[in-house]
């Protein structure tokens, strides 16, 4: 009788951690999901930063002079120093050569 008491509290023990490993697990998952998302925004928001870059520099390379041949140079200095980062910095550093011209 003690031998199926302790079997029975084991199996609900163990039962009772199964379920809180599955809605661990069901976390994490949404977690990722949501992961997932912001990292697609972000490459969007680079990939647009990106195409905003390279039309400055167009631009700049039209005008050897100016205050467009000056800024372009300036965010390309920006951008360089943000080389070794991640792409996703890019937008950082945009956003940082935005707010010392503000």
């Amino acid at each position: 009788m003690s031998l199926h008491s302790v079997r029975k509290r084991k199996e609900q023990v163990m039962a009772e951690e199964i379920h809180e490993l599955n809605q661990k697990g069901f976390l994490i998952q949404k977690e990722n999901i949501e992961l997932g998302k912001k990292l697609s925004i972000a490459h969007e928001r680079n990939i647009e930063l990106q195409k905003k870059l390279s039309g400055v520099m167009r631009s700049s390379e039209q005008k050897d002079s100016g205050s467009s041949s000056k800024a372009a140079g300036e965010l390309l200095m920006s951008t360089r120093a943000c080389e070794p980062r991640i792409i996703i910095d890019l937008e950082l550093c945009q956003q940082e050569h935005e707010d010392e011209y503000t």
